[in-house]
């Protein structure tokens, strides 16, 4: 009886693994440009294409948040490198939308997931709400990983100022004045994009008088190098 008991555990075990193995050995497919994503190179369109099959194949095995969420930053690649008059593009966005929310769902403290869904939904001209939504995700669920202190989310977060709530907006107001407190590298990216949103970066650090100084100063350097 024993035997028969631990040749059945291992044979539901065995079945249990084979999906997960399978979707493993699927995606690796994906590796080569999922790879230079990660590291802000850009793939090829080949390898773009061939890394959306080997996750949805993968998914087909087994579903998880991070295939999920890494085949919509092949879909929002491939978005981004269409023409803008390419109806593809559209397609793409909207595969990628709809992929990262699903990741979202399996794991809803991915900031970099809700990152790139606020950069998705800016993208394709979604509404203000929409765009501010994800974004407040964004700060909550990762506030503090200083690799989200892009340029990129701040340029968002003052773009999209008038779509926060009015509690919204003070977490809006304490994550610029962290970036541009704790992340000197960042500062640059900040005065650019504040040049072109109507001073809302004035707005967050206002009552700061150290950090208004250093914006000021930076401010007519990059107006009067």
């Amino acid at each position: 009886m024993a035997a028969c008991l631990t040749l059945c555990l291992g044979i539901a075990l065995l079945v249990l693994a084979v999906p997960r193995t399978v979707a493993a050995w699927t995606e690796l497919a994906a590796n080569p440009a999922i790879d230079k994503i990660s590291y802000n190179r850009t793939p090829s369109r080949q390898e773009l294409l061939e890394c959306v099959a080997a996750y949805e194949r993968a998914i087909q095995w087994t579903r998880s948040d991070l295939r999920l969420t890494n085949l919509a930053s092949c879909e929002l690649a491939l978005a981004v490198a269409a023409l803008p008059d390419d109806p593809e593009r559209a397609t793409w966005f909207s595969r990628a939308e709809q992929h990262l929310v699903q990741g979202l769902t399996e794991d809803p403290a991915d900031g970099f997931a809700w990152t790139r869904l606020a950069v998705v939904r800016d993208l394709r001209g979604a509404t203000g709400r929409d765009v501010a939504l994800a974004l407040v995700m964004a700060i909550e669920t990762a506030p503090n990983i200083r690799q989200l202190w892009s340029s990129a989310r701040s340029a968002l977060l003052m773009a999209y100022v008038g779509s926060f709530k009015l509690d919204e907006l003070y977490m809006v107001r304490h994550q610029l004045r962290t970036v541009w407190s704790y992340s000197p590298k960042h500062r640059p990216g900040l005065v650019e994009a504040a040049h072109r949103l109507n001073r809302v970066l004035t707005w967050a650090l206002a009552d700061d008088k150290e950090a208004m100084a250093e914006f000021e100063m930076m401010e007519r350097q990059s107006r009067f190098p």
